[in-house]
């Protein structure tokens, strides 16, 4: 995909924050996505794509958290977790990261906690993304970690209609 195509989808990753209040189902308590009712599953360091750095290819990695159990739901809501760090620092093994991403698979979300390129690795971003100064690389990731769990959603059992992505700081 042409990386200038790309841009609408931020807009759209974005959007979706905002709306997630909306477009998440508000059951009574006690039920799905509000308590902790499921066991989870994790698996780490899935490579979900790959940037340019100073030094060359650079896998970028992510952890997916899922929810199990006979009742969990089908298709599911999804969460794109990013750590803070300041761009310099930080990563999706975050204790705090790892605690929000198993809470929320707890109650029946998909979670990734994703890593992006950092400050000190000379990232090199493609156009459009390079005009967005020292965010650019950690922007094109978390694009390139959305349209990831796009192409997976069916194997994921995701639910592309409802979407969020959050993190702490720079995240």
């Amino acid at each position: 995909m042409d990386a200038s195509a790309r841009i609408p989808r931020v807009a759209r990753v974005f959007a979706l924050v905002l709306a997630a209040a909306l477009l998440l189902p508000r059951p009574a308590a006690g039920q799905l996505y509000l308590d902790s009712q499921f066991g989870v599953n994790v698996t780490s360091g899935i490579v979900y794509g790959t940037g340019q750095t100073g030094a060359g290819s650079f896998n970028l990695l992510l952890d997916l958290y899922q929810p199990t159990g006979a009742e969990v739901p089908d298709p599911r809501p999804g969460v794109v977790l990013i750590h803070g760090g300041g761009f310099t620092g930080g990563s999706r093994t975050n204790g705090n990261l790892v605690n929000m991403a198993n809470g929320l698979a707890e109650r029946g979300y998909l979670v990734v906690s994703i890593d992006y390129r950092l400050l000190g690795q000379s990232p090199v971003p493609t156009p459009p993304f390079h005009l967005l100064g020292i965010a650019s690389a950690a922007t094109e990731d978390a694009v390139t970690a959305y349209e990831w769990l796009l192409s997976n959603a069916v194997g994921l059992g995701l639910d592309t209609d409802r979407m969020a992505i959050g993190g702490s700081s720079a995240g």
